[in-house]
């Protein structure tokens, strides 16, 4: 239900200039320069395809302050990240 990756971490790929995710109905936009790589770092687990089902019927709920967080460290590596609502910006 959980993968770890304490040494390295998760990563994801982008393949455009754009990226967004969705994390408890609130957006994520990342506007990635043409030059910078497209790759950003996810965590250090990830769920299951079991555990994010799970983790929708069991009442978990979104963290305080994730969105700011993690608008902050994407937009360190390069990313312009955002977040509509609540409104977060970072460059």
């Amino acid at each position: 239900m959980v993968r770890f990756e304490t040494l390295t971490g998760f990563n994801m790929s982008i393949n455009s200039n754009r990226g967004t995710i969705l994390y408890y109905g609130n957006l994520i936009v990342m506007d990635i320069p043409p030059n910078a790589e497209k790759k950003i770092e996810i965590g250090k687990i990830l769920l299951s395809k079991a555990g994010q089902e799970l983790a929708t019927i069991c009442g978990s709920k979104a963290v305080d302050g994730f969105i700011e967080y993690a608008v902050k460290k994407w937009s360190e590596h390069c990313a312009i990240a955002s977040s509509p609502w609540p409104r977060v910006v970072q460059s």
